[in-house]
């Protein structure tokens, strides 16, 4: 496929007949308003059928070029336009929005759902049989750069669900500990070609690894060690080429090893199944994504967690949306083999950070030396590999970390452990901690010992807590509405009883008013029905005479402008003031709560032992800064 500067001098060329034109030709705004669309067209089919005049009929069918490449072409066309932005219309606009050319794709697109267009050349996603295999052929070579750096790029890749593009970019300033998770990473990627702001690019937590193949705090501590003691001041995560040429020529480097060393190797293919499709570096791409949507993850997780796709119908990320901690840390232990773990020392071994800066990153030290933090997860996972004896270490490290170790004179063998780690959420906040180790009894009534994510326990126990809670809320507002009837009703029945002997009349007149079956009968524009009530007790009944109206008055709701602003008996004071609890709980119950919850939040905000008058008054001093900030 040609790059997109290059496809309009093909356009060109085309259209004037065969002329041939530079590479670096630069077209005139006239030049370019003399395409149409049928010229567009034309262009296009000639990529399809190698005939701008096909013939369906005659049986020509889009054998040589599938309807992705000429999308690909029709927007590398469309950037050129002058006119880009509108659509064609009456002979002027965009030629490329134009219902000639739409319809050509989707010719091209029913062609090759029947199969008689040009199969599918998308590469598949590897395997994790095949990512396992790369990291081993690249481990097995001998230069240090193929050995250490390439296996490097690839775990990191995968942990970020990146572009190998991404990855090259990356400043070695960029690592950063974790400001929550004294056990965790963080970085950002910058350099995502769909980053239009800087705000869409947020820290991404980085966890480590039960399995040290895809573990990134071994495999990045290891390399950042030779990396540095090399080129301490390198400005770039994996190039020593600050120049703008350096990561291209790094990506057409380590695209040349991976087809050399891992794809064209007998081993790596035994491990591909039969399918049409190819692997390439965009293979590695999917993959860490489709692992993390196979193990649970939904696709929109995995776009905010990569930022390498981009929906025009809405923003995928919104940097403050409270879900996206959770969201982000979900997706990173999901690509965490073996489950999310951090590093620590075990218990009664007294290794002293100093020591660890000293013997088992002095390079990596050097460089951050006001992120201890950051050097102590490095350092410890380090030393987890030198003295776990199963993971390839640069022997020069192995044999610096292994002689100060001896001279400590410990009896442990390896004095760092991996803890397992469990992800969950309560509410809006993201929790990261140790799964509890318990022991559980299998069938022989041994007593055998593993790990269970009791928070998961804890987080379900909180929920229903949370859920009765609010039951119990609903069930209290239940109760105060059926004093409040049986007060209204006793208290109307006590009238009734006094006036019996003088007027039955007067009595029916106030059954009237209590009845909830004659206030539609009722005439609203009476005086009497458009007045409030003089002391509410509770905020539901403040609800409720919003939506509903009480002992037969007009709701508050339907009041019209000038209904509000009468100064007889204070309304115009009261509805001000009673608006802005109407106006909050009208939001709360429009975002779903129910009005018990609602006032519920509203107490919880201000206090359960406030009275109504007390929470106006406080409502309406926050409102001049923008309102409660619980209740916004």
């Amino acid at each position: 496929m040609p790059n997109k500067q290059d496809i309009p001098t093909l356009l060109m060329e085309f259209f004037h007949g065969g002329i041939e034109y530079p590479s670096d030709q630069q077209f005139t705004r006239e030049q370019l308003l003399e395409l149409g669309p049928l010229d567009i067209k034309r262009w296009l089919a000639n990529k399809a059928y190698r005939d701008p005049d096909y013939n369906l009929r005659r049986g020509d069918r889009p054998v040589y070029a599938r309807s992705s490449t000429l999308e690909f072409a029709k927007k590398a066309i469309s950037f050129f336009m002058p006119n880009r932005l509108p659509a064609w219309i009456n002979g002027a606009g965009n030629p490329t929005k134009s219902v000639a050319v739409n319809n050509l794709l989707k010719e091209v697109k029913q062609f090759e759902v029947r199969g008689e267009g040009v199969g599918d050349q998308s590469m598949r996603p590897v395997s994790e049989q095949e990512f396992r295999k790369t990291i081993q052929l690249f481990r097995s070579q001998k230069d240090w750069i193929t050995s250490w750096k390439f296996p490097t790029m690839a775990v990191w890749q995968y942990h970020l669900i990146g572009r190998i593009d991404d990855v090259v970019h990356f400043k070695t300033d960029d690592l950063k500990s974790h400001e929550r998770f004294d056990f965790a990473m963080q970085t950002r990627v910058r350099w995502s070609k769909n980053v239009m702001e800087e705000r869409a690019c947020p820290d991404q937590i980085l966890l480590g690894s039960m399995d040290p193949v895809f573990c990134i705090f071994s495999n990045l501590g290891l390399y950042l060690e030779s990396y540095l003691h090399n080129f301490p001041h390198s400005r770039h995560l994996f190039t020593t080429n600050d120049a703008s040429t350096g990561p291209k020529n790094l990506i057409q480097a380590y695209r040349s090893k991976l087809e050399t060393v891992v794809i064209k190797n007998s081993a790596f293919r035994a491990l591909s199944p039969s399918d049409h499709r190819g692997v390439g570096t965009h293979s590695f791409r999917k993959f860490p994504s489709q692992h993390a949507v196979d193990k649970g993850a939904s696709p929109d997780d995995v776009e905010i967690r990569g930022r390498w796709k981009k929906r025009g119908r809405r923003v995928v990320f919104r940097y403050i949306d409270p879900g996206q901690l959770y969201t982000d840390a979900k997706v990173a232990s999901l690509l965490c083999m073996g489950g999310p773990i951090k590093y620590k020392l075990k218990a009664g071994v007294e290794i002293s950070d100093d020591w660890l800066f000293q013997h088992v990153v002095p390079n990596i030290r050097q460089r951050y030396p006001n992120d201890l933090n950051l050097c102590k997860i490095l350092a410890l996972a380090i030393l987890f590999a030198v003295l776990d004896k199963t993971i390839d270490v640069p022997a020069e490290i192995c044999t610096r970390i292994t002689s100060a170790y001896t001279a400590l004179d410990l009896q442990e063998t390896n004095a760092v452990i991996k803890v397992p780690l469990h992800v969950y959420r309560i509410e809006d906040r993201l929790m990261i901690d140790e799964a509890v180790s318990i022991q559980e009894n299998n069938a022989d009534n041994n007593f055998v010992s593993g790990v269970f994510p009791v928070q998961s326990m804890l987080v379900r126990l909180d929920r229903m807590e949370r859920h009765f809670e609010v039951l119990y809320r609903r069930h209290e507002a239940s109760i105060e509405r059926l004093e409040r009837g049986s007060n209204t009703h006793f208290h109307t029945m006590n009238n009734n009883i006094r006036r019996f002997g003088g007027s039955i009349e007067g009595s029916l007149v106030i059954q009237r008013a209590t009845n909830p079956a004659r206030r539609h009968e009722e005439n609203f524009d009476h005086p009497q029905r458009q007045s409030l009530c003089h002391n509410p007790r509770s905020l539901l009944e403040l609800w409720h005479e919003y939506k509903h109206g009480i002992d037969g008055r007009k709701p508050a709701e339907q009041f019209t402008v000038t209904e509000r602003n009468i100064r007889i008996g204070g309304l115009k004071q009261k509805y001000y003031r009673r608006s802005v609890i109407w106006k909050c709980m009208e939001r709360l119950v429009r975002n779903g709560d129910t009005p018990e919850v609602a006032a519920s939040k509203i107490h919880a905000a201000y206090g359960f032992n406030l009275s109504v008058t007390q929470i106006i008054n406080l409502m309406i001093r926050d409102r001049q800064t923008g309102g409660h900030p619980n209740l916004r």
